[in-house]
């Protein structure tokens, strides 16, 4: 009882995780491509 317990928690925490983790690097390709935009316009 107490293992299931446990692994809906760990499973909650890491489904979470990747979530933020996913969101983290489309805001930094966003961040790399108005780089690389600007400095193209720049040229």
């Amino acid at each position: 009882m107490l293992d299931k317990f446990v692994y809906q928690g760990l499973h909650f925490i890491m489904k979470w995780a990747g979530k933020i983790n996913s969101w983290a690097w489309r805001e930094h390709v966003k961040i790399l491509r108005s780089d690389r935009w600007q400095k193209k316009k720049k040229k």
